[in-house]
Formats: structure tokens, sequence, C-alpha cells
């Protein structure tokens, strides 16, 4: 198909992986284009930016934030 042609090493992966291969990139690339600002990245990927840190979290692109107790 069109798709293996342009990326032949998704032949490799299971579709979990590439799923978030490719939630990975797209946050790298909106965080590029958005000089850092997850704000700004959120809004571009239709998130809510609380929503994209956990995303991040998980997928290893962001270390959890620990809120200090009062």
């Amino acid at each position: 198909t069109t798709h293996e042609k342009q990326y032949p090493e998704i032949e490799s992966l299971t579709l979990k992986e590439a799923v978030v291969d490719l939630k990975k990139s797209m946050i790298t690339k909106a965080l590029e284009k958005n000089n850092g600002s997850w704000a700004g990245a959120a809004r571009e990927l239709g998130l809510n930016r609380s929503n994209l840190h956990n995303l991040a979290t998980r997928l290893g692109l962001r270390e959890k934030s620990v809120k200090p107790k009062p």
C-alpha cells in the first residue's frame, strides 16, 4: 500500500507501537513549533493543556511534576 512505501518501518511495528510513535512525534513537533509552549502545543493538537501534560508523561516525554505538600 501507499503507507508501506511511505513508511517502510511500519511493517515491523504493532498498531499500538505505531500509535505511540505517532503521538510522540506530533507532540514533539507541536512543542517545537510553539517554542516549547505546552499551552500552544495543546491548542494546536486540540487538547486541554493538562491532558497534554498527562499524555506526555505517560509517553515518557515529560517528567511527572510533584506538587509540594503544604
